[in-house]
């Protein structure tokens, strides 16, 4: 999605090979949705779907991060402004529909784990911002392959989950999507390093 909208706006070039890589990430979205076996029911197609809502905000979250960005910002006060604004429309929402905050309960475990995913959270977007800034924001979308593996690993390792060989099916795909997008780019900046210690020797 972030090469998609990258190459709409002017910010990326074409390529095949990168063409090739977002028709296999899709392929693999269709794999756990249209396959009667990769989902419990027919009736969670449509959910998964909606579900695809969430990686194209944060698609455009990364595009306008690039596009929008300053000569030489700095990422740590980029990513507090990002999460200051955020929290106070979290805040307007929680005081319209009179929702509580995270301190109550009993559970001491969870409000630890609350405050954990707030710290993780605020470096994450830090480096967010400090790899759109070096690398651009399709370089960036490399950070899939960390967080799909990771997601997968612990929910088998937690919950006991387990998938068919469509949803396994389904990550390959996505990752030969994402390598074949961000190949060229590695090859080109090797490419550009080696062309630079040519020409200072």
């Amino acid at each position: 999605m972030i090469y998609a909208l990258a190459l709409a706006l002017g910010m990326d070039q074409f390529q095949w090979v990168r063409l090739i890589g977002i028709l296999a990430g899709l392929a693999g979205v269709l794999f756990v949705v249209l396959p009667q076996a990769s989902l419990p029911s027919r009736e969670m197609a449509g959910w998964v779907l909606l579900g695809l809502v969430a990686p194209l905000c944060y698609a455009s979250g990364a595009i306008l991060m690039a596009w929008f960005q300053t000569p030489a910002p700095k990422s740590l006060l980029l990513a507090c402004g990002l999460l200051s604004a955020s929290a106070v429309m979290v805040l307007i929402a929680m005081t319209v529909t009179g929702a509580g905050g995270f301190s109550k309960g009993d559970s001491p475990t969870g409000h630890w784990a609350v405050i954990g995913s707030m710290a993780n959270q605020a470096a994450i977007f830090v480096l967010m911002f400090e790899i759109i800034q070096r690398a651009g924001p399709v370089f960036f979308s490399t950070s899939n392959y960390i967080a799909t593996l990771l997601g997968v690993a612990l929910g088998m390792l937690f919950f006991g989950d387990s998938y068919s060989w469509w949803i396994w099916a389904a990550m390959v795909l996505m990752f030969i999507g994402l390598f074949c997008v961000n190949v060229n780019r590695r090859l080109q900046t090797s490419g550009n390093r080696g062309r630079k210690n040519v020409t200072k020797i």
